[in-house]
């Protein structure tokens, strides 16, 4: 039981295996053909040259020199990891050649956003332009309809909507009154209504 136990912890911490030799030897000397990013700092007539990938560093005063000593420092680390079997962990050429676009990257979601919102606008627009496109076609063939009306079914109409407005005159004549903004009016009832109650 300790000697599984043993074993699945040193596999879990040892790293994965090169596939074979000659996979590793065509891994390392692609690793060591990749560009590089390093950063360049002048100071006090001294440059230092730091590849952070690897977390090397190298410091002097011809810039030439301090270039040719990082090189050599970045084949000897590769050269460790991949003998330790370790190199796969480093980021792959194709990723050390073509870095993403950090600032195409971040504007992603916005761009997106930004095309879904311009999309339901448009179909609105249209939705909406075929609403009242619809809405001005039945009102003109209601229109059309209407001028064609004989004399009598004018006098008809004209007849109901007299009678119909009518009806509706008490009712309008009550919200007209609710409505009224006239406060002057309403403290000259409160008034003759306190005069009658004298």
């Amino acid at each position: 039981m300790s000697h599984d136990t043993n074993s699945a912890a040193n596999s879990i911490a040892s790293p994965p295996a090169e596939p074979n030799q000659d996979g590793a030897n065509k891994a390392l000397a692609s690793m060591l053909d990749a560009p590089c990013e390093m950063r360049l700092r002048q100071k006090e007539g001294e440059f230092t040259l730091y590849l952070a990938e690897l977390g090397l560093s190298v410091s002097g005063k011809e810039l030439k020199t301090v270039y040719a000593e990082l090189m050599a420092q970045r084949e000897i680390r590769l050269r460790q990891f991949a003998a330790e079997g370790i190199l796969s962990w480093l980021s792959s050429t194709a990723e050390i050649a073509h870095p993403a676009a950090g600032a195409l990257v971040r504007l992603k979601p916005f761009l997106i956003k930004a095309s879904v919102i311009m999309l339901l606008i448009l179909s609105t627009l249209a939705l909406i332009g075929q609403g009242l496109n619809a809405t001005g076609k039945a009102l003109e063939n209601n229109i059309n309809a209407v001028c064609s009306w004989t004399p009598e079914k004018m006098e008809s109409q004209r007849r109901q909507a007299h009678a119909f407005a009518e009806r509706f005159r008490p009712v309008a004549r009550e919200l007209l009154l609710m409505f009224r903004d006239a406060p002057e009016e309403n403290a000259e009832r409160t008034a003759q209504t306190n005069n009658s109650d004298k």
